[in-house]
């Protein structure tokens, strides 16, 4: 029986040697290597390394040697294999998710995440869902600053206010650099503001500051665990409403901002989720203004609860809390604002959220010129979208 059996192997193996491998001797060197798995992973290993040898397009062996040496603990090798069978059987959505297993046991985060987010595509469900949850854990190593130096980043925020009838749009576009120290970023800056009310001319009546401006600033981030970002910028700023004054100035403005969240990424899978997880974020920013010479204080504090998840999609509902503080006490500058705020984010990886608010605002400074008296109740309707590039 011996005999036999060393006859049969060596058999096998003349046949995986010198011809491709076809169903019939598939089946017999199958039978063969799961044998010999079950006792001697070391003589498996050796009939896969010789029959790769002569087959080195077949992506079932490199699949399976890859198998074989997860479980010899060897990732790298391993994972050195499962690309070879991605790249023979592209099809094979379930290789590439291994595969993206293996990339990140292995400390290759960035391009693991990179195949998790288009595995998430797939249109097989399991495949969809098990990228889905291994996305999530590596979701920050596909951030813009871990995959390339340079960005490109657009803000805006167009939003309606009920008090005024009027619309303001907003819209920010920055390109620049990263740099390793203290996360630096050093970029090329145009941001414009317009909106429908305001009037220009020999009496204008402002509701917003419509203006163009063009300059070059730098952040730093100083601790890397507090998102807390000093920045400078200077340029130049044009207005597009006549106010009577030169259209065009020096814009200086340098300050500190800070912006934390605590906002829940949709479960994987297609169940709905009623009123779910603690949800918020905190916005502050203290900065100096060359062209209003004003020091202004801006802050922010938004907490409540997912109110329904499926799929990518989200319903936030919050309260709100306002406040912005001038140091030449503009009563425009110098408010709390109070209300609730309903949020829709059709899909948390387009950077797009609807939001409606809902606010009693009070004047806390002096009144001055102020025409509105001591408080207001406004409604506000804003589509906010942010993409880096």
């Amino acid at each position: 029986m011996m005999i036999f059996g060393f006859t049969s192997r060596l058999l096998l193996g003349v046949f995986i040697l010198t011809v491709p491998l076809s169903a019939n001797v598939d089946d017999l060197f199958w039978n063969r290597y799961y044998e010999l798995k079950k006792n001697d992973l070391n003589a498996a290993y050796t009939l896969l390394e010789e029959a790769i040898e002569k087959n080195p397009t077949n992506p079932q062996l490199h699949e399976e040697i890859g198998y074989l040496l997860i479980q010899k603990n060897n990732s790298e090798s391993a994972l050195v294999h499962f690309q070879k069978s991605a790249k023979l059987d592209p099809s094979n959505e379930k290789i590439q998710l291994q595969t993206a297993y293996l990339l990140q046991s292995t400390g290759k985060n960035t391009e693991s995440c990179q195949l998790f987010k288009r595995l998430k595509n797939s249109a097989d469900t399991s495949i969809q869902l098990k990228a889905c949850e291994g996305f999530g854990t590596v979701e920050h190593f596909c951030d813009h600053q871990s995959l390339a130096p340079y960005f490109i980043d657009f803000m805006t925020s167009p939003t309606y206010y009920s008090r005024f009838d009027d619309l303001v749009v907003p819209a920010i576009l920055r390109v620049g650099k990263y740099y390793d120290v203290f996360n630096a970023q050093i970029y090329g800056i145009s941001r414009l503001t317009h909106d429908t009310e305001s009037r220009g001319g020999h009496a204008p009546v402002i509701y917003s500051d419509n203006v163009v401006t063009f300059g070059v600033g730098a952040s730093i981030q100083p601790v890397q665990k507090i998102p807390l970002r000093a920045y400078m910028e200077y340029g130049y700023a044009y207005d597009t409403t006549e106010r009577n004054r030169s259209r065009t100035r020096d814009d200086f403005r340098a300050g500190l901002t800070f912006f934390d969240s605590w906002v829940p990424k949709p479960k994987c899978g297609s169940e709905s989720t009623w009123f779910g997880t603690r949800a918020g974020n905190l916005y502050m920013d203290v900065s100096y203004y060359s062209r209003y010479d004003d020091m202004i204080g801006y802050f922010r504090y938004r907490d409540g609860l997912s109110i329904f998840e499926k799929e990518k999609q989200q319903w936030f509902l919050f309260g709100r809390v306002f406040v912005a503080a001038d140091s030449k006490g503009e009563y425009y500058n110098n408010i709390i604002e109070v209300g609730p705020t309903l949020s829709y984010v059709p899909d948390y990886q387009m950077g797009l959220s609807i939001e409606a608010d809902i606010i009693k605002g009070y004047y806390i400074g002096p009144m001055g010129s102020n025409p509105y008296g001591t408080n207001y109740d406004d409604f506000r309707l804003s589509v906010n979208y942010r993409h880096t590039f």
